[in-house]
């Protein structure tokens, strides 16, 4: 059982190519350090909901700065892939570009890495 059948494996590969990605197949990378991303979001009046492809911790009471100045503070979502985040005036999409987490908290995803993964609110 301890023969070197490394020549044997899918791909054949080498030492240096075994890695926890690889021995999960790719479906879990624990050394992972990307975050998050926002796959949509949708703007009601003063809050704004982001979508993003996993869920989500959060740590403290985040904010966001907007390109505009206004402050977003976190409301609500921790635990789901969807965070509501509302401000003191109305928000347009123009308010969303180049928005800064500011001290406060964190926003990190859920599955497991030996770092923590920050979530990203860069709007495409």
């Amino acid at each position: 059982w301890f023969k070197d059948n490394l020549s044997t494996a899918k791909g054949s590969p080498k030492p240096e190519d075994i890695t926890p990605a690889w021995t999960f197949d790719g479906r879990w990378d624990p050394e992972s350090t990307v975050g998050p991303d926002i796959i949509k979001y949708n703007i009601e009046g003063d809050s704004v909901l982001f979508y993003f492809d996993e869920h989500l911790t959060i740590i403290g009471s985040p904010e966001l700065k907007t390109s505009t100045g206004k402050l977003l503070k976190y409301e609500s979502g921790g635990g789901s892939n969807t965070l509501k985040f509302v401000s003191t005036s109305s928000l347009s999409k123009d308010d969303l570009k180049n928005l800064s987490l500011i001290s406060g908290g964190k926003v990190l995803g859920t599955i497991a890495s030996v770092k923590d993964r920050a979530a990203s609110f860069k709007i495409n």
